[in-house]
C-alpha cells in the first residue's frame, strides 16, 4: 500500500492546487505534447464549462496548467481533457486590474452565481506573428469566470462595446496583471 501525503501549492497568480501525492503517478494522469511543449493532464482536477467555450460547444472538460515555456510563466494553458489538440493560452487577472473594470466582473460574476472570494478571471491569449515581430492580444469582451471551490466556469460575455476582442497586450503587460 502506498502511503499518501496531501500537499498545497500556490502559484504567482494565486491557484491553490490540492493533490493527492502517492509513489505512483495519478490514475489517468497522462503527459501530452502541446504546440508549446510537454504537459501533465490531471484529469482529476477539471475547469468544467457546462455551456463550453465560445465556438467549442462541445468541449466541456478542461485542466489549467502552468505554461511550459518559462518565459511566459505569467501565462496559463487551459487544456482540452477532450481533445488533446485543443488548448487555449490564457491570462490570469486579479479582480483589480487595468483591463476590466472591477464593477463589470462583480456583477458578471453575480449573474453566474460565482463568490467573490471564489472568483477566479482569466482571458484567452491571441498572439498574431507578424513580419518583424509577435503582438498579442487578449478577448476582454469574452472573459473566462471561473469559481475556485467548485471548479465551475463560464466564459461570459460584455455587451459593453469598450471591451475590445483584440485587446493588445505586447509591450503593456505591467506588474499590475
Amino acid at each position: 500500500m502506498n502511503e499518501l501525503q496531501m500537499t498545497t501549492a500556490r502559484d504567482t497568480s494565486g491557484i491553490v492546487a490540492s493533490q493527492m501525492m502517492t509513489q505512483e503517478s495519478v490514475p489517468d494522469e497522462r503527459v501530452i505534447a502541446t504546440r508549446f511543449g510537454d504537459v501533465t493532464l490531471r484529469p482529476d482536477e477539471p475547469v468544467m464549462f457546462p455551456q463550453g467555450l465560445l465556438g467549442f460547444p462541445d468541449c466541456s472538460r478542461f485542466c489549467l496548467l502552468s505554461f511550459p515555456i518559462k518565459k511566459f510563466e505569467r501565462f496559463r494553458l487551459l487544456q482540452s481533457l477532450e481533445n488533446d489538440e485543443l488548448s487555449f493560452i490564457v491570462l490570469p487577472l486579479e479582480l483589480d486590474n487595468p483591463i476590466l473594470a472591477r464593477q463589470d466582473l462583480l456583477e458578471a460574476a453575480q449573474e453566474l452565481l460565482i463568490p467573490e472570494a471564489s472568483l477566479r478571471i482569466m482571458l484567452v491569449v491571441s498572439v498574431h506573428r507578424l513580419e518583424t515581430h509577435v503582438r498579442l492580444s487578449v478577448n476582454s469582451r469574452a472573459p473566462i469566470l471561473m469559481d475556485r471551490a467548485t471548479g465551475q466556469a463560464s466564459q461570459h460575455v460584455f455587451r459593453d462595446s469598450r471591451y475590445s476582442i483584440q485587446h493588445y497586450i505586447s509591450g503593456q503587460i505591467s506588474d499590475r496583471i
